[in-house]
């Protein structure tokens, strides 16, 4: 019969305290989830030593065998925080049991049977019940689920859960349990916290704890080297582009990860916030190394093209009779583009790059970037037989990027050997005076005919 949550709790903290087992049980690495309101949202505060990512330990032996109350969760106004006076906190289980396995020193899919029993703070209060196919689990306020309890008066908040690793008698397997939840508070307006991590260590030594606890980080956070956009995939126009597009030199200027900031004080990073403040050579050669290339189902979706006559603006001159391209900079210059179909229509085997840096061919897309300018025919690469309103509507991404810190724009589109031949305006005038010529001649002979008369 399971004891509920709140009397196993005051039960087991008792009898730890009288067999003097609680010293043992501190040096177990655990940091509770602080957490306040900034900017109406629910935010933990960072744990102590890691990105999001709380302790806490599972014994392996013992009366408190596979249990803890560890991490706690606390908004204390001696700290800084406190929250509102009486508002009720629950959290959101976001995913299934992970688990990382010791042995092979990654995450794998939890044995079966394998879970973690969550005591929540309440007698009516139901436990929540995490395994390797649980999947999402909300919390409520009506009726009440995953509750951690409410504020007192004066808006202090600290309180417990139950963790229970089960099933019972030592057989999960050693390893680094884990749950990605965040919170949610009954008061108006406070959106949920961003997702994070509590890590439960259960038969693996601090070093194994220390190398998981990097890993769950990573998980949390999938951002890799050079993705400024966090989609898995450095490439030209979601990537580079970006960052070109933002290029401030070094010093401070409040850029973020998405404007391009890879690159921090001294290297480079995942972390998905700004790290300098700037987007310099450090950040666009760290997106070239990382270069993986678009992702192989990606479409697009961006800019519009225009027709030709901007001056500062280069062309993109499409003969309608080849397919062949050319990219002229029109008094600007090119060190970046990106061209994109719907409809697979490129045709990447004809593609001459025209950048020295990293390029793109397929037949959705056509890209290329580079820290020096270039510009010149890149082949017979579109289909043929197109008029303007055919070029724009194959397009449907057309960008290039003139210069480090200019703005992306769109190509001036010129159309070669489109439709009908349109004769010069002296090929006009000659034919106007010979129709005239003919004409005049027949009225003289309808004349002439009225006078022999």
């Amino acid at each position: 019969m399971l004891v509920p949550a709140t009397l196993r709790q005051a039960c087991l903290a008792g009898l730890l305290l009288i067999f003097g087992l609680m010293p043992a049980m501190a040096v177990a690495q655990h940091s509770d989830v602080d957490f306040r309101y900034t900017g109406a949202q629910v935010v933990p505060d960072l744990s102590p030593d890691s990105n999001f990512v709380y302790r806490g330990t599972f014994p392996t032996s013992g009366f408190g065998a596979q249990f803890t109350i560890q991490p706690g969760f606390a908004s204390e106004s001696d700290i800084g925080a406190g929250i509102g006076g009486g508002d009720e906190i629950v959290y959101n289980v976001l995913d299934d049991l992970y688990f990382w396995d010791g042995i092979t020193m990654d995450f794998q899919t939890p044995a079966a049977g394998t879970q973690i029993r969550i005591g929540n703070v309440g007698t009516s209060v139901p436990d929540t019940i995490v395994h390797a196919t649980s999947g999402v689990q909300l919390g409520s306020f009506s009726p009440d689920t995953n509750r951690i309890g409410s504020a007192s008066g004066t808006g202090e908040f600290h309180s417990h859960v139950d963790f229970t690793l089960e099933p019972p008698g030592g057989s999960p397997a050693d390893g680094v349990y884990g749950l990605k939840v965040s919170l949610s508070t009954d008061a108006a307006g406070i959106a949920d916290s961003d997702p994070f991590f509590l890590a439960f260590n259960f038969g693996l030594s601090a070093a194994l704890f220390d190398q998981a606890v990097l890993d769950y980080e990573a998980a949390l956070n999938p951002c890799t080297i050079g993705d400024v956009n966090c989609d898995g995939y450095v490439e030209i126009g979601a990537d580079i582009l970006t960052a070109f597009t933002n290029f401030t030199g070094p010093g401070s200027f409040g850029k973020t990860r998405s404007q391009g900031d890879v690159h921090g004080p001294s290297a480079a990073t995942t972390d998905p916030d700004g790290h300098d403040g700037d987007v310099d050579v450090s950040d666009i050669l760290t997106i070239f190394g990382a270069f993986t290339g678009p992702p192989p189902d990606e479409a697009g979706g961006l800019g519009g093209p225009a027709e030709a006559g901007d001056p500062s603006i280069p062309d993109l001159v499409y003969d309608s009779a080849t397919g062949e391209v050319t990219l002229d900079p029109d008094g600007s210059s090119i060190i970046g583009y990106s061209l994109q179909n719907a409809t697979n229509s490129f045709l990447p085997g004809n593609h001459t790059p025209i950048l020295a840096g990293v390029t793109t061919a397929l037949t959705s897309q056509l890209e290329e970037a580079a820290l020096a300018p270039g510009s010149g025919s890149i082949g017979q690469v579109f289909p043929t037989g197109l008029d303007l309103a055919g070029l724009q509507s194959l397009l449907t991404v057309n960008q290039v990027s003139r210069s480090l810190g200019a703005p992306l724009v769109p190509f001036d589109l010129v159309v070669l050997n489109a439709g009908p031949v349109v004769p010069e305006p002296s090929t006009w005038a000659l034919g106007a005076l010979a129709l005239a010529g003919l004409v005049a001649g027949k009225l003289r002979r309808r004349r002439a005919k009225r006078f022999r008369k």
